[in-house]
This record gives C-alpha cells, sequence and structure tokens, in this order.
C-alpha cells in the first residue's frame, strides 16, 4: 500500500475602514492511495469438505481531492453593536477508484475449475456545496435588539459506478454492479427575531 497527500492552505483579511473588514480563506488537499489485496478461499460441499478453492487479487488506485473557500465581510456602523455581516462557503470534493480484480478458480487436485473472471471497475464522485448568509444586528436602548438574516444553499452530487467484464479480453459491461446517482438540492430561509428584557425578565 503506497499513500500520497498534499495540502495546503492560504488566507487574507482586508481592512477598507475602521469598521469593515473583508476574508478570504482557500484550503485545498488530496490523497492518493495505491493498494494490492489477496485473498485464497476454500468452497466446502454440505458434508463440509473442501469442494473447491479460489484465488483473488485486487489491485486499486484511489484519490479524494478537495478545495474549499469562504468569503466572509463585516461592517460595524457604531460601537453600540450594530453590525452587517455575510459569508460565502464553497466546497468542491471529487472521489475515485481505479480497480482491477481477477479471480482464478481450482478443483482440489490444483486442476482449473472454470475460467478466471477479471473485473474492471471506474468509479467517479463528486460533490459540490454552495451557501450564501447574511446577518444583521440592530441593538436598541433599554436591553432591546433586533436581529434579521437570509441564507441560501445548494448541494449537488453526482456518484457513477462502472463496471465491466473483461475475462475474454473485452470490455463488456456489467449491468449488475454498475449504476449512477445524482442528486441536488436548494434551499433558502430567512428570519427575524426581537429581543428586550425587563428587570428579571
Amino acid at each position: 500500500r503506497q499513500m500520497c497527500i498534499r495540502d495546503s492552505r492560504i488566507g487574507a483579511d482586508y481592512f477598507p475602514s475602521k469598521r469593515t473588514v473583508i476574508g478570504v480563506v482557500l484550503n485545498g488537499s488530496g490523497v492518493g492511495i495505491e493498494r494490492m489485496n489477496d485473498n485464497n478461499a476454500v468452497v466446502f460441499d454440505q458434508q463440509g469438505k473442501p469442494a473447491s478453492t479460489f484465488y483473488t487479487v485486487a489491485n486499486n488506485n484511489d484519490f479524494n481531492n478537495n478545495l474549499v473557500g469562504n468569503v466572509n465581510f463585516k461592517h460595524s456602523f457604531d460601537s453600540l453593536g450594530q453590525e452587517l455581516t455575510a459569508d460565502f462557503d464553497y466546497g468542491s470534493y471529487w472521489s475515485g477508484s481505479n480497480a482491477q480484480t481477477g479471480t482464478k478458480y481450482f478443483k482440489n487436485d490444483g486442476t482449473t475449475l472454470a475460467p478466471d473472471y477479471v473485473l474492471d471497475g471506474v468509479q467517479r464522485g463528486s460533490l459540490k456545496l454552495q451557501s450564501f448568509k447574511t446577518d444583521y444586528v440592530r441593538p436598541f436602548k433599554k436591553q432591546s435588539k433586533l436581529e434579521a438574516g437570509f441564507k441560501w444553499s445548494k448541494v449537488k452530487t453526482d456518484n457513477d459506478a462502472k463496471f465491466f467484464d473483461v475475462s475474454n479480453g473485452t470490455r463488456i459491461v456489467d449491468a449488475s454492479k454498475t449504476n449512477q446517482f445524482l442528486y441536488e438540492e436548494e434551499n433558502f430561509a430567512t428570519y427575524v427575531n426581537y429581543a428586550k428584557q425587563w428587570k428579571q425578565w
């Protein structure tokens, strides 16, 4: 098994005025893994006696990469706590696996029981996340405060798994294992909140 990891991060804040700040953060990482597995198995008959064996070797090249970013804004209108904030977040994630699995079947005497079975797999996945939110806070005299905000978010995913039977040297789609999953959602939300304190309340 071999593994390679990469990671990077960068960020900055900009102050156009004493009461305003704009920030940016960007983070990316990636992981690559090469692995091999082998398995010897014995098949028993109904009497519990060894009937046959098979030997399987699997080779996989896997990867996971992601890129995540954030842009944020904050403005203070006064020293009493009145402020406006906003955030935009974006995340993109990719994953994949290239795999080949080969199986040989043997009788108890070591001769071939069935033709070799070779399966190739190509799996790809992607996930994208986006969101934007803004919040406003306005304190008033006599211990009262108004808050309001808005948020939007979106999620989109695509997972595609393709498998091919290459036992005869020709790539034939294995429909029983091949599948693709697509999903997407979008949400909107707003809120308004007012709070006030009276002595013990």
